[in-house]
């Protein structure tokens, strides 16, 4: 396994500026309600001055074994979700897949969580 900490500001910049597209959906699998869905960000280089491809391909490189990274897009990716679900949600499982893209890097995170359906009620009629 290999892991790296690379400097969080220009995380924090790239994800200040990131496009985050999200998409899912709540079905009923068995006794219980599943949320199964996708947040895609796409963090550019364009802030950067730099969009070559030896460069795009290395930050994606480090982003994949960033830890501090994955933790980031992930607590997106729940937030994304959270706003599509009926209810809270309970812990999820989340695959992140890196990858490098014409002029940045793309983390797409695929998010599985049961609902909560005892507050299901009270969370639509919040809204």
């Amino acid at each position: 396994m290999s892991l790296i900490h690379a400097d969080d500001a220009l995380w924090a910049l790239l994800f200040d500026d990131a496009d985050i597209v999200s998409e899912g959906a709540v079905d009923r699998e068995g006794v219980e309600l599943v949320y199964r869905g996708t947040t895609s960000i796409i963090l550019s280089t364009r802030l950067l001055g730099r969009a070559d491809e030896d460069f795009v391909s290395r930050l994606a490189r480090v982003a994949s074994i960033d830890p501090h990274l994955r933790l980031r897009a992930v607590r997106i990716a729940r937030r994304e979700a959270q706003v599509r679900a009926p209810s809270a949600l309970e812990p999820a499982h989340m695959d992140v897949v890196v990858r490098s893209v014409a002029d940045g890097v793309r983390i797409d995170v695929e998010v599985d969580a049961v609902v909560d359906e005892r507050a299901v009620g009270m969370h639509q009629r919040g809204r």
